[in-house]
């Protein structure tokens, strides 16, 4: 009978051992899951975070070089529209005798009537407006440039060929930029 108290006893044991074993086993199991499931979403936000930082980079960079390519195709926009009023301005500045002698009359046309001066002109204009101004008008080649500048003493008008093309492009240039290049 004490034998068998003491089989009991030990099966008892046995069992007491087991199930605290068995509960230990299932505690390192669930601490393993409940560490694994933390460090996959801690990873997973590590990467969300790092997928959202590289996207703005991206987006920034891309924003910076949209910018630049904008600044660069307008340099290149102004470049081809300077050149092609500085060709103008050449093609002006070479017309024939007679469609020049036609043009500086035109300016001419915007003198005043009756006030005396002098006109500053550059070689090839002063030839031509001395054969149709007043005499009281005196007519200076003295200008590195075609066109004129009339001054009295009390107005100064501007008509040389470059400062009509500057006043041109001023007036022209948002219209001929959509023209060009829409």
């Amino acid at each position: 009978m004490i034998d068998d108290i003491l089989k009991a006893i030990d099966e008892k044991a046995e069992e007491q051992i087991a199930k605290i074993l068995k509960e230990k086993e299932e505690s390192f199991l669930a601490l393993e899951n409940d560490y694994d499931l933390a460090t996959r979403k801690k990873q997973r936000e590590q990467r969300d975070l790092a997928l959202k930082r590289t996207t703005k980079e991206i987006e920034d960079f891309e924003k910076m070089l949209q910018i630049r390519l904008n600044f660069k195709m307008q340099e290149e926009k102004n470049r081809l529209i300077k050149e092609i009023y500085h060709e103008a301005e050449e093609k002006v500045t070479c017309l024939g005798e007679t469609e020049f002698k036609k043009l500086i009359k035109y300016l001419a046309s915007y003198l005043p009537h009756g006030k005396k001066g002098h006109i500053s002109a550059g070689e090839k204009t002063a030839k031509v407006l001395r054969s149709f101004v007043d005499s009281e008008i005196r007519v200076e080649n003295d200008l590195n440039e075609e066109g004129f500048i009339f001054k009295s003493h009390d107005v100064e008008i501007d008509l040389r060929i470059s400062q009509a093309f500057s006043q041109l492009r001023e007036a022209v240039n948002p219209e001929l930029i959509k023209i060009l290049f829409s």
